[in-house]
């Protein structure tokens, strides 16, 4: 067995097809974090922190979806 056909295998395929979905799920996760955080609404570190913070996890659940 070679590389590619090692790579041809449908694990694989999932696993990148997982990953590009990621990508651009994380972004718009993370274009969404960047407006709210640059919002002169949220002062308190700790409201910033709370918005860094649901981005991570949310971007951390987006990964099974």
């Amino acid at each position: 067995m070679t590389f590619v056909d090692a790579l041809s295998h449908p694990f694989w395929r999932a696993w990148a097809e997982t990953l590009l979905h990621f990508l651009w799920q994380g972004a718009l996760l993370g274009l969404i974090a960047a407006v709210l955080l640059h919002r002169r609404s949220l002062r308190k570190a700790s409201q910033r922190y709370a918005v860094a913070l649901a981005t991570l996890l949310l971007m951390a659940a987006c990964v099974p979806i």
